[in-house]
């Protein structure tokens, strides 16, 4: 996960519910406000925090942090909850610590029955909304078919008694398309077992067969 540029607030050093917590484990806290997503979440990995928080220090273990993660969430700093089966952390108090603007897109999942979720859940309804509709429009257009080119140039679009290299193009493309037009085969009569048969005087509209008497 990338690290963000984050600020620290006045009010930080003057948290007594910080205060509580032990020294390292307020410096790993630090360290979260540039791991975290801009919604304040975050993998439950200690090995990744400790990589991303204490790279160089290598008297700080993944143990040690997984310590520190237990005391934050004990203290109410972070929240812990699942998706799927994986582990995620997310600040308590995200808007009191950072302000983000313009929050990017996370691979962090939301917390469930959370604001963020639900807008989430939304934005993906619409999503799957809108390509339903590309796709309906889709077979619209398949229905009525392709519009036909037109016989002459954009510079001439309704013809000319002058001799015209473009629209002598124009002219041979539209042949073209319309012999293409002719060549493509009809559609085939139902095969007998597929009809499901709608008889207008004796006769089925669709396969032709015979209504029984």
């Amino acid at each position: 996960m990338a690290r963000r540029i984050r600020t620290v607030k006045p009010e930080f050093w003057e948290s007594e519910d910080v205060a509580r917590l032990p020294k390292l484990a307020r410096l790993t806290m630090l360290g979260l406000f540039n791991y975290a997503d801009d919604y304040g979440r975050f993998k439950a990995n200690p090995a990744l925090i400790k990589a991303a928080v204490w790279p160089l220090d290598d008297d700080v273990t993944a143990d040690d942090v997984h310590d520190h993660l237990t005391h934050m969430n004990e203290g109410g700093q972070i929240v812990s909850y699942e998706v799927e089966g994986r582990g995620y952390y997310v600040f308590a108090k995200w808007a009191e610590h950072q302000k983000v603007d313009r929050p990017s897109k996370s691979s962090i999942p939301a917390p469930a029955g959370s604001d963020d979720a639900r807008e989430s859940s939304r934005a993906s309804r619409e999503d799957s909304s809108q390509e339903g509709k590309g796709r309906e429009g889709n077979r619209e257009g398949d229905a009525r078919g392709a519009t036909p080119p037109s016989e002459f140039c954009p510079k001439h679009p309704t013809g000319t008694t002058q001799k015209c290299g473009p629209c002598g193009d124009a002219r041979r493309a539209r042949k073209a398309w319309d012999a293409a037009q002719k060549a493509k085969p009809s559609a085939r009569p139902p095969r007998k077992g597929e009809c499901r048969h709608r008889f207008v005087g004796g006769y089925c509209a669709e396969c032709s067969i015979k209504e029984a008497a």
